[in-house]
C-alpha cells in the first residue's frame, strides 16, 4: 500500500514541476505531465481497491477475507486460510470497512515480521458480536516492549484506533518463538452508536 500511495505523490509532485517549468518556458510539455497525472491517477485507484475492495460492499466481509487471502499470497507469498462460524447477518457498512482494514493491517504485519508462510484467519459470531482472528506461528513478540517502540508501535495503535470508533475491541495475546494471536470483536447490533447505514451485505 505504502508501494503504491509513494507512486501516487511523485508522479502528482513530478507533473506540477513540469507544467510549472512550461508555464516559465520550460522544456516540459502538457503531454507528458498528462501521463504523470493519469499514472497516478492508476496508482491512487490500485490502492483504493486495496483498502476498499468492490467485493466487500457487493458480498460481504467473509467474501473480501477470501479476496484479501488471495492478494496476500500474490503480494508476499503468504498462505492464508479463512474459515467462519456462525450464521451470517448484514454488517454495518462502516462496521465492514473498518474490520477489513484492520485486518488487512494484521496481515500485513504478520507477512513483515512473523518470518511465516502462513497464517490463519477465523470469522465468528456468537452473542451478539463478530469476532475475527488473526494467528500465526511466528516468531512472536511482547506486546508490552512493542508499545514503547514508536515505529513498531503505529500499526497497533492504528489498529486499535480504528476498531474503538466502531465500539469495537483489539487484543493480543503472543509469546516470543510461540507466535500470534491478534482478536478483532465488534457488536453486531443496530443500536451501536454512531452507526452508518445498512445495507444488504453480510458480515
Amino acid at each position: 500500500m505504502l508501494k503504491v500511495s509513494s507512486s501516487c505523490s511523485y508522479c502528482l509532485a513530478a507533473a506540477n514541476l513540469r507544467l510549472s517549468a512550461a508555464g516559465h518556458g520550460g522544456s516540459a510539455t502538457p503531454e507528458h505531465s498528462r501521463k504523470l497525472i493519469e499514472k497516478a491517477e492508476r496508482a491512487a485507484r490500485s490502492l483504493m481497491v486495496r483498502i476498499s475492495p468492490p467485493v466487500l460492499y457487493d458480498m460481504g466481509l467473509v467474501a473480501a477475507l477470501q479476496w484479501l487471502s488471495e492478494e496476500m499470497q500474490r503480494d508476499y507469498g503468504l498462505a492464508v486460510s479463512v474459515s467462519e462460524h456462525g450464521q451470517r447477518v448484514p454488517l454495518d457498512e462502516t462496521v465492514r470497512s473498518v474490520v477489513f482494514r484492520c485486518v488487512r493491517e494484521l496481515l500485513v504485519n504478520v507477512a513483515k515480521h512473523a518470518k511465516v508462510k502462513k497464517a490463519e484467519l477465523s470469522v465468528s459470531r456468537a452473542d451478539g458480536r463478530l469476532s475475527v482472528s488473526v494467528r500465526d506461528a511466528g516468531v512472536g513478540f511482547d506486546p508490552a516492549q512493542v508499545a514503547q517502540v514508536k515505529g513498531q508501535r503505529f500499526g497497533l495503535i492504528s489498529v486499535r484506533e480504528r476498531i474503538g470508533f466502531v465500539d469495537g475491541t483489539f487484543a493480543i495475546d503472543s509469546v516470543r518463538s510461540d507466535g500470534t494471536v491478534a482478536t478483532l470483536s465488534v457488536p453486531l447490533s443496530d443500536s451501536r452508536a454512531g452507526s452508518g447505514k445498512r445495507d444488504r451485505a453480510p458480515a
